[in-house]
């Protein structure tokens, strides 16, 4: 399989972080210069030793998740160092700043060239990981919408349900607008029909990759020696989240007076916006400010502060210790070809 064109990275990351870039920069624009004063007061005034202690709540996170992450392939016989990993861990979170998902590939990379563990093994494990990752979100989600059911379902109608009743109401007054629709579902599925033999071949490459890494994976998970400290990792990984997000309230009296329970509908919008944008750059930003407004009222302003206030931690956390380890590995490796 031919490996990306430097130009096609380009384009990516260029398109990723033009995203990114007008998520930040629109809200500004939009602002009046009395919201733009009220933004940079919120910025100033902030506390931000608050700041500093959510880096090392984050550091305890992805410290963990290393952990996890090398329990995970010592039942592949495989027995890589907990600085390596750990390393393999900001490496790759630095990685998704640039573009969103290359991590996963980047960090097995570092394995594989400082720990020799093979990269379609380790690769298996991430999978795996992620598959964790994503059934703890469901269960933050089912505590959440138990624990908050009303904000919840007013900031789901807000930011879906209403955009879609929204669209189908325009397009069903509009026979114009629903022919073009129907047109354009035509030529998509037309075009997938035109495709689909020529990518047969490159799809299936992908999907046995695919499919051969998470069985490898699954077989790790049943042979683990301990399998109730993997859950307490994975459970220990999103407290820690959600504690480095909780902590941040206190960053602004506007928030001090936050619980836990709402640092849990914040979490799961944030974790939204970091899927779309490279680590979340004004995504997680938008997010936040619309949830604060639409469930709390805040000035949109004020909500925009905060939404930055809770992410540069995060940002700072992985250039932190991401550079630290692109630095220290070939290092404390010079033997490593």
């Amino acid at each position: 399989m031919a490996e990306p064109s430097p130009l096609r990275n380009a384009i990516r990351i260029g398109i990723f972080l033009l995203i990114g870039g007008a998520l930040v920069v629109l809200p500004f624009m939009w602002f009046t210069p009395e919201e733009k004063a009220a933004f940079f007061d919120a910025v100033k005034r902030a506390d931000y030793f608050w700041m500093v202690v959510a880096i090392g709540i984050g550091f305890l996170a992805h410290l963990s998740r290393a952990v996890r992450w090398r329990m995970l392939m010592e039942p592949l016989n495989h027995h890589p160092r907990l600085s390596t990993t750990f390393a393999a861990v900001m490496i790759g979170y630095l990685a998704n700043y640039a573009v969103p998902r290359l991590g996963e590939v980047s960090r097995c990379g570092v394995l594989k060239r400082y720990d020799n563990v093979p990269f379609t093994e380790s690769f298996g494990t991430v999978i795996v990981e992620r598959l964790f990752d994503l059934m703890t979100m469901v269960l933050i989600c089912v505590i959440t919408l138990i624990l908050q059911f009303d904000k919840l379902s007013l900031a789901a109608d807000q930011f879906l349900f209403s955009k879609i009743r929204a669209f189908g109401s325009g397009i069903m007054q509009s026979p114009t607008k629903l022919i073009i629709l129907a047109a354009v579902l035509a030529a998509g599925v037309a075009g997938w029909l035109f495709i689909r033999k020529r990518l047969k071949g490159a799809l299936g490459d992908k999907v046995r990759s695919f499919v051969k890494g998470f069985t490898d994976g699954l077989k790790a998970v049943r042979r683990l020696r301990n399998p109730w400290m993997f859950l307490v990792h994975s459970l220990f990984i999103w407290a820690m989240y959600w504690l480095a997000l909780f902590v941040c309230f206190f960053c602004l009296p506007e928030t001090s007076h936050f619980t836990l329970n709402d640092g849990l509908i914040l979490l799961i919008f944030g974790t939204i916006g970091v899927v779309f944008t490279p680590g979340g750059l004004g995504a997680y930003q938008g997010l936040v400010a619309g949830v604060l407004f639409t469930l709390y009222k805040f000035p949109t302003e004020i909500g925009t502060a905060f939404g930055w206030i809770a992410w540069v931690p995060q940002l700072l956390c992985v250039l932190l210790f991401g550079l630290i380890s692109v630095i220290m590995l070939p290092l404390l490796n010079r033997k490593t070809t």
